[in-house]
């Protein structure tokens, strides 16, 4: 990143002032508050990644099979489609 010195303290100043960093003996560190935000943040790139993962979810939780289907089977295919931890989660209750 080619940044001026102007921009970069732009930045720095608007990280601070949104709550992202924090400054404490001269160095910048991320906030709980900018934790967060960034683990949400990957948690969006990752169910965009994997969109077409999901829609078969949706599919399947959606189907005339998935209400013959036992509730633990169901499971099982969600789990090998759960594109993380989060996703296997979800109970299927919730899915459907």
């Amino acid at each position: 990143m080619n940044l001026t010195r102007k921009q970069y303290y732009q930045r720095i100043n608007r990280l601070t002032s949104l709550g992202l960093i924090n400054r404490k003996n001269g160095r910048y560190r991320i906030s709980s508050f900018g934790r967060i935000l960034y683990e949400i943040q990957k948690t969006i790139e990752t169910a965009i990644q994997s969109r077409w993962k999901l829609e078969a979810i949706d599919s399947i939780q959606t189907s005339q099979l998935a209400d013959r289907m036992p509730t633990e089977e169901r499971q099982k295919l969600i789990n090998t489609l759960a594109v993380s931890s989060w996703t296997q989660r979800i109970p299927v209750s919730y899915q459907r």
